[in-house]
């Protein structure tokens, strides 16, 4: 198993991951997220907030980044992407059925079946994308769009692509995160600095900016450790799939070495069959040759006359019916 340190693959996504988790699991920045999404709501407060992130119930971690109810009215789900995929929308639609599943069962599901119309906050969908800048990412996903040609008849769910900017002067949380994001990135790109040094340089840097100082200050240890687990769970998932595909190579080689033994017995037992085949068509082609030559000898003691039948069968190997036979022809 390797160490941390001399892993040559970095951690990324779990560590982003659980400390965008763990800070937004708390409701002052939920706050401020909703805020950053919502500037024109002056009025909403930490009340107002209701952490609903899905998690699973028999194994451990989510079913998605980031969700949060405010004031009843709104329901605010976020996917932090590092790497595109449009298959993020998909996920997203998966959470809002758990996500009303959740809030219908048990006795409330019996509102489903009520005369009167239920009330369902909005749902806005989000993915914070902090990729690389240059490719070209659309501002808006919807379902229905990438993946059922806007067929009409099609369920749809429309995210909002947003992406924070590290070099804001007032930043807000999502450009806090964006600068958190890149300055670890940064570390990483240090190879000779171990995981560990990384993290806390990470921090340090943030610090040194201001940028999320208050939620570092508040948890730097926890913090240090989210990471430091996170980036130890990579390198193991890392050093298991090296391990799964040493094992695969070797089933590889054992069966091709199989495999080669096989034909190599194959191709010995052809061989050997058309050397037999070869051979026996030789002597029979000798044989062949060997009887062609005897008549012709035949032949030519009978044109003398001056020897017996008897005798020429005994001189060249054929029957007496055979040289009677060509005595009679010529």
């Amino acid at each position: 198993m390797r160490k941390p340190s001399e892993n040559p693959v970095k951690p990324k996504r779990n560590v982003r991951d659980s400390v965008f988790t763990d800070m937004l699991s708390r409701k002052k920045y939920a706050l401020r997220m909703y805020k950053a999404l919502h500037p024109e709501d002056l009025d909403v407060t930490e009340k107002d907030v209701r952490i609903v992130t899905l998690k699973r119930v028999f194994t451990n971690g989510r079913y998605n980044d980031f969700a949060m109810e405010v004031k009843d009215k709104f329901l605010i789900m976020v996917e932090a992407q590092s790497t595109w995929s449009d298959n993020v929308v998909v996920r997203m639609f998966v959470y809002l059925g758990l996500y009303w599943t959740r809030v219908f069962a048990g006795k409330s599901g019996r509102k489903l079946y009520y005369e009167d119309k239920i009330e369902l906050p909005v749902p806005e969908t989000y993915v914070l994308y902090s990729g690389k800048r240059g490719k070209k990412i659309p501002k808006r996903i919807s379902l229905r769009e990438l993946f059922f040609e806007n067929d009409p008849n099609a369920p749809d769910l429309v995210a909002r692509v947003i992406s924070g900017n590290p070099d804001a002067k007032t930043k807000t949380i999502i450009d806090e995160f964006a600068f958190f994001e890149r300055a670890f990135m940064e570390q990483l790109g240090n190879k000779e600095i171990p995981v560990e040094e990384a993290i806390l340089n990470t921090i340090g840097v943030c610090l040194q900016a201001g940028v999320l100082a208050e939620y570092l200050n508040e948890t730097r240890g926890e913090v240090e450790n989210v990471m430091k687990r996170s980036s130890d769970y990579d390198l193991e998932i890392l050093a298991r799939v090296d391990e799964a595909v040493e094992k695969t190579k070797k089933r590889m080689k054992k069966a091709a070495d199989r495999r080669v033994a096989k034909l190599t017995e194959e191709n010995a037992a052809r061989v050997a069959k058309l050397t037999e085949e070869a051979d026996a068509r030789a002597a029979s082609e000798r044989l062949a040759g060997e009887r062609d030559q005897s008549i012709t000898i035949a032949k030519r003691l009978l044109a003398l006359g001056t020897t017996p039948v008897s005798q020429i069968a005994r001189i060249t190997g054929l029957s007496r019916a055979s040289v009677n036979k060509l005595a009679r022809a010529i």
